[in-house]
């Protein structure tokens, strides 16, 4: 991702639906998310992409693996589809297979987690549709797992 995708991203968090969704309590600045995205593109532990419509390759999302333990084989996921008009048209489930694809047969990753409130339905089914499985339940976000398949 480049810094000029910090600008949708912080124009789809000053929608306080997507801003509850993702958990955060203030929007960051244009400037402020572009110096993360610059952090993210020279971390060894991060892979955040842009999740695009191949039609137009408009910007609609994000996704990524976070927090990458090369010891462990293990990473947490996050997929952020930021156009709410094209909620609902498979863009997170094709993303969240690409993904998985890249963290498993690339990255060499063996386990693959996420959380995500308990609210955020649309993203629970995208999940359970992509093989991600419930370890665990709060009232404050659920943890589900993939392992890598054999």
């Amino acid at each position: 991702m480049t810094k000029a995708d910090a600008i949708p991203y912080v124009r789809w968090l000053h929608d306080p639906e997507l801003a509850a969704l993702v958990g955060l309590q203030k929007v960051p600045t244009v400037r402020q998310r572009a110096l993360q995205l610059d952090a993210f593109n020279t971390s060894p532990k991060d892979l955040v992409l842009g999740i695009e419509k191949k039609s137009t390759s408009r910007l609609i999302g994000t996704i990524a693996l976070r927090d990458i333990d090369w010891t462990r084989h293990l990473a947490e996921a996050a997929v952020f589809i930021g156009e709410k008009k094209q909620w609902g048209r498979g863009y997170g489930t094709e993303a969240m297979k690409l993904l998985l694809e890249i963290g498993f047969k690339e990255l060499d990753l063996k386990k693959i987690q996420l959380r995500t409130n308990p609210s955020n339905l649309r993203a629970l089914r995208v999940f359970e549709k992509v093989g991600f499985k419930k370890e665990g339940t709060s009232e404050a976000f659920i943890v589900m797992a993939k392992e890598k398949p054999f």
